[in-house]
């Protein structure tokens, strides 16, 4: 076995070491929050209840990755082609993938971002139907409440634009402020604002 295959050997199994340990902590982090996932926060439960929608998929793409990592581990340990073939045609599959979308992010960047603001319009008008007017766009679904309270959370932020302008149904001051605006919300109160 010469220098450059032993190298490409250990450069081989350290890479697969790590999606393969990126890929059990996403499965068991999946797992514990799926499980447990008002114990860790409990804050979550005021927001709303439908957080499976990003555990499962979360789960999901933990279990591939931990499968290629082990296939990729096995086949660069014992040598066997037909090991280190799936794995390359898996790793191709996901390279061509990429180079796709990112070809069509190139070209279709005015139609995506069209689409995008369109669509983060219509949903920020069914949250605010929800938690400040009455609903005139259409309900908005519990994955879709808590994405926009997430985001609104973690971002430190109020509505598209501004929140001082954005809840308001008279352009003055606001009249309801909504859970993903708020410091702390207890399901009935909404703390200090933020992010205005």
């Amino acid at each position: 076995m010469g220098c450059c295959e032993v190298l490409m050997k250990a450069i081989l199994i350290i890479t697969n070491v790590v999606v393969l340990v990126a890929g059990a902590v996403l499965l068991v982090a999946g797992g514990i929050f799926y499980a447990k996932k008002f114990d860790f926060f409990p804050e979550l439960e005021n927001y709303s209840t439908n957080v499976n929608t990003v555990l499962i998929p979360m789960m999901v793409i933990g279990a591939v990755l931990f499968l290629v990592g082990i296939i990729g581990c096995c086949g660069a340990i014992t040598g066997k082609s037909g090991l280190l073939n799936i794995y390359f045609i898996v790793v191709l599959i996901v390279v061509i993938l990429e180079i796709v979308i990112i070809i069509l992010g190139v070209v279709k960047k005015k139609d995506f971002v069209k689409a995008t603001e369109k669509y983060a319009k219509e949903l920020f008008d069914k949250y605010k139907g929800k938690y400040v007017t009455k609903p005139s766009v259409g309900t908005i679904t519990e994955a879709e409440a808590l994405a926009v309270n997430s985001a609104q959370w973690v971002f430190s932020c109020c509505g598209l634009t501004t929140g001082a302008t954005w809840w308001t149904t008279d352009g003055s001051k606001p009249t309801k402020v909504p859970p993903g605006c708020c410091s702390k919300w207890d399901g009935k109160k909404c703390g200090l604002r933020r992010g205005w």
